[in-house]
């Protein structure tokens, strides 16, 4: 049988059909567009302008002192450290002017082996052991490498340490300690134990250790040991750390020993090996770069919503 036409002589199923070709045609069309390019610029800046804006904030709440993300510890009864310390001394400046009251102002005529006792003390005093390391307050930059490597964000610029921590372990604190002797005029340098770091002072013509972190001084009857010194008697390695741990989960007794891993620095104050210096490095450049990046990224931001309003008028 023939199929049914209108009065106008069209078949309603075929028009039917062409009519939903045509209108799957138009949404096609209408999804394939591309957004106007305005729309993309609006889009990129507010980002830009977001994401610049938080870390900017982030970085000015630890740089102000509102809030670290670094928790306080108190006091340990195996340990020694003075609260009142962690509070008064915040940089190496305030450390230096601290260390010059003393006693009545008389240390710069002690001995050199008298500061090294006095300025030892002091450190040992300001720190318990623990590893400060950088928060998204403190420096977002380094906090965030830190998920690449978890030592990357260990705070090793003294100042950076003595601002936002507490604890300190063996090559934080020994560090602090040979950056302030170096700036009474004692030459120092770190010392790599190949799991284990001390720091050595010059005076008297030897070397001297001084271990901030298990909180020891090798001396017999008056008489000062370097690392080497010590490397060499066993007996006063036993006397001196017992069953001590290192960082590594080593005997101390045995890292000294070890004196193939020893690494000495130079004693212009640089960290016992390349790659702890190269991330000190790397934390004074990303001190500034917390601030700088953020504002580029609004810098940025600013400019495309600006050129974004040009191109609508």
């Amino acid at each position: 049988m023939p199929a049914r036409l209108s009065n106008d002589g069209i078949n309603w199923p075929i028009r039917l059909r062409n009519f939903r070709l045509a209108a799957l045609s138009d949404f096609g069309e209408q999804s394939l567009q591309r957004p106007e390019p305005q729309a993309c610029m609006r889009l990129t800046a507010l980002t830009l302008l977001i994401v610049g804006g938080t870390l900017l904030a982030l970085s000015a709440v630890g740089e102000w002192g509102w809030y670290s993300g670094i928790a306080k510890v108190g006091e340990r009864p195996t340990e020694r450290f003075d609260p009142t310390l962690a509070t008064e001394l915040r940089s190496l400046e305030e450390f230096r002017d601290y260390i010059l009251r003393l006693d009545s102002g008389t240390f710069e005529t002690l001995s050199d082996s008298q500061k090294m006792e006095v300025l030892y003390q002091a450190v040992t005093n300001r720190f318990v052991r623990g590893d400060t390391q950088h928060t998204v307050f403190t420096n977002w930059i380094m906090w965030g490498l830190g998920f690449l490597r978890h030592d990357i964000s260990t705070m090793r610029v003294p100042n950076n340490l003595l601002r936002f921590g507490e604890e300190a372990i063996c090559g934080q604190s020994s560090y602090v300690l040979l950056t302030l002797v170096r700036s009474f005029g004692i030459p120092a340098r770190h010392v790599g134990l190949g799991g284990h770091i001390v720091m050595e002072a010059w005076y008297d013509g030897n070397w001297h250790m001084y271990d901030t972190d298990q909180e020891v001084i090798p001396m017999v009857a008056g008489q000062m040991f370097s690392v080497d010194e010590l490397a060499r008697r066993q007996d006063l390695i036993r006397q001196f750390y017992g069953d001590r741990i290192s960082l590594n989960n080593s005997p101390i007794q045995a890292v000294l020993m070890n004196r193939q891993n020893h690494t000495y620095a130079n004693h212009k104050g640089d960290q016992f090996v390349w790659s702890a210096q190269v991330l000190m490095l790397a934390e004074r450049v990303a001190e500034v770069l917390k601030h700088v990046f953020p504002v580029f990224l609004l810098g940025i931001g600013i400019m495309l919503l600006r050129r974004q309003k040009q191109l609508e008028f």
